[in-house]
């Protein structure tokens, strides 16, 4: 059984159920409802889902032509029967002129059935149609909104190169309105002069059928425009032509910053290529991409011999970690550059000391590309201040001799404290130029005793209150000494200090805490141990552990905690010894 939604306008009850019994026999399972006033139809017609309406011609209080003309004013389409017991050739002209389908004499409802079944048909036809109609304007909108908005130009043109339309992108690019540029040759777009070139390209874009190029364009204003154009042809269904298709991209400000990086880049090479510093670029591995002309000939390789190569083939091996340690950091968000100094091996093996200075290359995203390292040849400079560093050791050498002449029972104690400050310097991860420093100082740390009776220096016995304070000038006297020369390193002022304590009980100025230099607390500190752990004349060595015992047991109070900690692991750990 077929369902079938049937509103039955009539106003006899018998002649409905003929009909809804004509629907049973015809194999349809019939849902209806009569009618028989304009209210009822309206409100049935508006309440419920019809599939067809059977409607009598003539009754007392509503007629068919009534049915039809309510039927169009609700805009319904609805497969509409006459069925009528009597009715003229006219009349069914009339009913079917207002919008019937079909008319059924009620003697003939043998009709009746192939009427409903070809008007359901037809129905759903339409419905198709008209839903394929709605489909088609809604896509043709959303195509004309996307068309529109879309960010880029979109133009059509004729067979002949004439403007059919352009989007809205378009005519923003150009300047123009519309009403100015539909119709109009697409040549008047372009700068004058390209009539013949414009002529033979479109006309080969017509014979391939698709074309990308980029061109000129004029704005209304007059100034040119760089577009990127890619064009298709479309056809319709029998494949005869309909119009281009064309998109048009702004890349004026693209090829503007294009011509501005080669410019840049060509710069960059003259200033590579002529500086007269060594240049050279790597990748993130340490692969020398290119070096300039200065830097082939401080290596004395040609280009095509480093180039290639990495910073292992030509990096002195004690260098090679700090050579490489800035490779390794490039991934480090606030990276930028790193100075600092290496030795190079040239061609023909002799070592040569460059100063680098590398700049890390980053992309648009901020990824690292590639390295820039300018390398100054300081080979001279560096061999000029290692010739001043042996003057100034053998000077400092020279001035403890005087010191130790002065006071022979403390030969070799100067030495020996040095050697035990740069043991704690080194432990404790003092920079080397400190460490340096700081020996020099302690090599010399007791040259004020040369201001002091030597008969004092060397008094076997218990030293008075007097001469203990004529001692305790010695680091001023030293002070004064050292202050004018231009050491590299507060050497006068590490002197000065090394009789302090940290909790202000020290001599000469009771200094304490924060206003110590750190190399003078380790100097305190090496100065005690020794001399505790070697004879004196006024007693015999109190050994090495009784030494430790003491700066540990004043840790932090007189002597400065990093500093004890560092100088009892270097004996007890590490295993310390003076050598002879």
């Amino acid at each position: 059984m077929n369902p079938l939604r049937a509103l039955i306008v009539e106003d006899s009850e018998d002649d409905a159920l003929l009909l809804i019994r004509a629907l049973k026999q015809a194999g349809y399972e019939p849902a209806t409802e009569r009618v028989q006033t304009a209210e009822a139809m309206r409100s049935a017609l508006l309440e419920k889902p019809w599939d067809i309406v059977l409607c009598d011609y003539n009754m007392p209080q509503f007629s068919g032509l009534d049915a039809l003309e309510l039927i169009g004013e609700l805009d319904i389409d609805l497969p509409f029967i006459i069925v009528s017991g009597t009715i003229g050739e006219e009349t069914a002209v009339n009913t079917m002129k207002a919008g019937a389908h079909d008319y059924i004499m009620k003697d003939k409802l043998q009709r009746l059935i192939p009427a409903i079944e070809r008007e359901l048909r037809e129905a759903a036809i339409r419905r198709e149609r008209d839903r394929a109609e709605k489909m088609l304007v809604q896509n043709e909108a959303r195509y004309r909104l996307l068309y529109e908005q879309a960010p880029l130009g979109y133009q059509s043109l004729d067979e002949n190169g004439c403007v059919i339309d352009v989007n809205q992108a378009w005519l923003d690019m150009l300047g123009y309105r519309r009403e100015e540029v539909i119709g109009r040759p697409f040549i008047d777009f372009l700068p004058p002069g390209n009539a013949a070139r414009f002529t033979e390209r479109f006309a080969r874009f017509m014979a391939l059928g698709e074309q990308y190029e980029e061109t000129v364009l004029l704005k209304k204003d007059g100034v040119p425009v760089i577009v990127a154009c890619h064009g298709k042809i479309g056809y319709d269904e029998q494949g005869r032509f309909r119009q281009t298709h064309c998109i048009l991209h702004n890349v004026s400000e693209q090829r503007r910053m294009e011509k501005q990086l080669q410019e840049s880049d060509e710069r960059f090479r003259l200033a590579f290529e002529n500086a007269n510093i060594g240049m050279c670029l790597l990748d993130a591995k340490g692969t020398i991409l290119k070096v300039n002309r200065q830097m082939s000939q401080t290596m004395g390789y040609r280009r095509e011999e480093i180039e290639g190569r990495t910073l292992r083939d030509i990096t002195h091996p004690d260098d090679l970690a700090t050579s490489l340690s800035f490779l390794e950091n490039a991934d480090a968000g606030a990276y930028e550059a790193s100075t600092f100094e290496k030795r190079y091996i040239h061609k023909d093996g002799h070592i040569l000391w460059g100063q680098v200075t590398s700049s890390l290359v980053r992309d648009a995203q901020g990824r690292p590309l590639y390295f820039v390292s300018h390398v100054q040849d300081i080979t001279d400079r560096k061999q000029h201040v290692e010739k001043l560093r042996k003057a100034l050791g053998a000077t400092v050498q020279a001035i403890a001799s005087v010191v130790e002449t002065k006071d022979p029972y403390t030969a070799g104690h100067q030495r020996r404290v040095a050697d035990l400050t740069r043991g704690i310097a080194t432990e404790m991860g003092l920079e080397n130029e400190r460490i340096e420093g700081l020996y020099m100082a302690s090599v010399i740390h007791d040259i004020g005793k040369i201001s002091v009776p030597a008969e004092i220096l060397s008094k076997p016995t218990k030293l008075s209150d007097i001469e203990f304070r004529l001692i305790k000038i010695h680091p001023r006297a030293g002070y004064g000494i050292l202050k004018e020369i231009e050491f590299p390193w507060p050497v006068a002022t590490i002197i000065l200090q090394h009789h302090e304590r940290m909790n202000g009980s020290g001599y000469p100025e009771g200094l304490q805490g924060e206003e110590l230099l750190p190399e003078s607390r380790i100097l305190q500190v090496a100065d005690v141990v020794e001399s505790m752990a070697s004879h004196r004349p006024y007693r015999p060595s109190l050994g090495i552990e009784a030494a430790l015992r003491e700066i540990d047991g004043h840790r932090g109070e007189l002597y400065d905690a990093a500093v004890v900690d560092a100088c009892v692991r270097l004996f007890r750990e590490k295993g310390f010894r003076w050598k002879d």
